[in-house]
């Protein structure tokens, strides 16, 4: 019933290396060598205050300092020094949300994040099966600016069904993506401004104490909006993301004894180059995990991926294909104090 105010900070330092040995199909080429250091700190705050009795508004800010630094990438021809960089940057949120009864609330918010360019993208390039990929030292954080809204609820006198729905809009300046540089090669760039436009939906059903059902299924049309380096691409929908994702799950049992969770996917098709002329299909996976708990804050677990084998393309670049993981059966220990 009362204003609350929440603050919290966070840091963190990534070292990388990466050193790649280059053969041609008769000889050694030599050796490539790419390495940096990022360092990130950010402060974050929200505000959660009740307008009314059942209506809230919280605005929320986040500043983060990224500093980029110690990169250099050695070839066989030339040696590179990148300049550090540093970058500062402030996203704001708010949100609301009105209960309407028990059992019914809805929901929106409008916001701003942004996303620092990972060592990979900046300074490490590579090749495989005579297709070179590309680094681009120069790119510059991605930054979005989105809203979103929701309706969501219970049914049944007990609340054992629960539904959501929600709806988004995010415009993302400087994405960045593989734009080809050529039929055997491809870099980072920074497009001008991408959209994004879908929505989802989630049901959960508990059919029983120990038996729960779910359903889940996102849309989302992310195109290219603007890139005035290369209108040609402009209209043409984001690599790899699909515009249909379905999960359906159950989950039987109980978290604090046995516990078994069957969770099927589908992805629609999706393309995996910029100008939108290499397709992947479709394909759908099935997973499930069994976890069974020792003592309080220790669980054993038991994983398996891909369950049917099925042989399908994760994603594509050029001619280079790489599969998803075939069937796979993981084992271990997870502990929580």
């Amino acid at each position: 019933d009362h204003d609350r105010l929440v603050l919290g900070t966070d840091a963190r330092t990534i070292i990388a290396q990466s050193t790649d040995q280059l053969f041609s199909q008769t000889a050694y080429l030599g050796q490539t060598l790419s390495r940096g250091q990022q360092l990130g700190w950010g402060l974050f705050g929200e505000w959660i205050l009740p307008l009314a009795d059942r209506w809230s508004v919280t605005p929320g800010v986040r500043a983060d300092w990224w500093k980029n630094f110690n990169a250099r990438i050695e070839t066989p021809a030339a040696t590179t020094v990148p300049a550090d960089n540093v970058i500062s940057v402030i996203n704001p949120k708010l949100s609301t949300a009105y209960q309407i009864r028990e059992t019914l609330r809805i929901g929106a918010s409008a916001y701003q994040a942004f996303r620092v360019p990972t060592l990979n993208e900046l300074y490490r390039g590579f090749s495989s099966s005579g297709f070179v990929f590309l680094p681009n030292d120069q790119l510059r954080p991605e930054r979005l600016t989105g809203v979103d809204a929701k309706v969501e609820g219970e049914f049944l006198p007990d609340r054992s069904f629960r539904w959501r729905f929600s709806v988004h809009r995010d415009q993302v300046k400087d994405q960045i993506i593989f734009v080809s540089q050529g039929p055997t090669a491809a870099q980072r760039q920074n497009v001008g401004s991408t959209l994004a436009t879908g929505g989802a939906m989630d049901l959960s059903y508990r059919v029983a104490p120990l038996l729960t059902l779910t359903l889940g299924y996102a849309y989302v049309d992310s195109m290219i909006r603007n890139f005035p380096g290369n209108p040609g691409l402009e209209g043409k929908r984001v690599p790899n993301v699909s515009r249909s994702q379905v999960t359906m799950g159950a989950t039987a049992g109980r978290p604090d004894l046995l516990e078994l969770v069957i969770l099927a996917r589908y992805l629609s098709r999706q393309y995996v180059d910029d100008a939108n002329t290499q397709p992947v299909a479709g394909f759908f996976v099935l997973d499930a995990s069994l976890h069974h708990e020792i003592r309080h804050g220790i669980r054993l677990l038991l994983t398996g991926e891909n369950l049917t084998d099925r042989q399908y393309i994760a994603t594509q670049t050029g001619q280079v294909k790489t599969l998803g993981s075939p069937f796979l059966i993981m084992g271990g220990v997870r502990a929580e104090f």
